[in-house]
């Protein structure tokens, strides 16, 4: 298991993102290009994914708690089993990839969240 604490991704452009079981608190994704990463079983307290491209990504059985995503694009991502918790959600992009990948959002939980335009429906 990893520990990642305060690190900043904003504006970076990271390939071959894979995290499993992961713990991030306080880290910076904003405007960052984590396009296609896999994330399974990881926990993100207080991080920042506005702007941030997370399309065709795969959070699977992730929770994201006091988390912001403000302008963030899940094109074609699969958030199955995902929890969201007191989080602020504002303006994200959930439509299919052009590429072809239709989201999956399964099975999602929403907790104490703000929520403002689309959020998926199973």
């Amino acid at each position: 298991m990893n520990i990642y604490q305060d690190t900043s991704y904003n504006g970076k452009a990271v390939s071959n993102f894979v995290e499993e079981e992961s713990i991030f608190i306080e880290c910076d994704f904003t405007s960052a290009n984590i396009h296609g990463a896999v994330i399974t079983d990881a926990i993100f307290i207080a991080c920042n994914f506005s702007k941030a491209n997370l399309g065709l990504c795969t959070a699977f059985r992730t929770k994201f708690i006091n988390c912001e995503f403000d302008g963030t694009l899940f094109k074609g991502s699969n958030l199955e089993s995902s929890v969201f918790i007191n989080c602020t959600i504002k303006n994200c992009d959930f439509t299919s990839e052009a590429s072809g990948g239709k989201g999956i959002f399964n099975d999602i939980t929403l907790e104490e969240c703000t929520v403002e335009g689309d959020f998926p429906k199973e």
